[in-house]
């Protein structure tokens, strides 16, 4: 009877290669500069944003026909605000009128300060109808009006703006161009869906 024949182990090969596997499991490659850099930036980043998470205050704003409503929460908690309401109208100084007169040193007024003196002020209106019609005069309006809800400016503003479900692409880069310099982040609703999601800001205009 024939004896089996068995198969010739290569220990010394397998030895060789589970050394070669070690040593690559032991020294993984290096990332290259530039993305050890921007990793450790993005880190940095995101635990500064982590940090001042608590400063984020969220703002939502309905542009109605005349007036402005405001509502905000921060932590998930609504702000109990001096002013939830802004009259659409920003008066500037005349030239020739003496400081005297003015209420306040600013020559800017709004609301009901600028109704009060009509003739010392040009009275402009930065939204109609819940559009914008100048972007100058509402990036001041839109400044004011932040400044009521944030007035030491050291907290982070995070809006939704609410526009007409008829206003286009246009009226977009206009909420946006007057806002941008105002809220670290903003998104556009049109109305309807704005006042679906329980914003707390009535769908019909005032």
């Amino acid at each position: 009877m024939q004896d089996p024949v068995y198969p010739i182990r290569t220990t010394r090969k397998r030895t060789t290669q589970r050394k070669g596997a070690r040593k690559m499991a032991a020294s993984p490659g290096k990332p290259a500069p530039r993305d050890a850099a921007k990793k450790a930036a993005l880190r940095k980043k995101a635990a500064e944003a982590a940090k001042d998470a608590w400063k984020i205050i969220k703002v939502g704003f309905h542009f109605g026909d005349s007036r402005t409503r405001v509502a905000a929460s921060k932590n998930g908690e609504n702000l109990r605000l001096k002013e939830t309401e802004f009259t659409h109208i920003v008066g500037t100084v005349k030239l020739k009128v003496p400081r005297g007169l003015i209420p306040k040193k600013s020559r800017v007024l709004y609301g009901e300060q600028a109704m009060k003196v009509l003739r010392q002020v040009d009275l402009r209106r930065p939204i109609s109808m819940g559009l914008i019609t100048d972007v100058k005069i509402c990036r001041q309006f839109m400044n004011h009006v932040c400044s009521a809800i944030d007035a030491a400016g050291s907290e982070r503003l995070w809006g939704v703006v609410s526009i007409p479900a008829s206003a286009g692409p246009s009226e977009a880069q206009k909420v946006q161009r007057s806002l941008s310099t105002v809220l670290e982040r903003l998104a556009i609703v049109p109305e309807p869906y704005l006042a679906a999601e329980g914003m707390q800001l009535d769908s019909g205009r005032t």
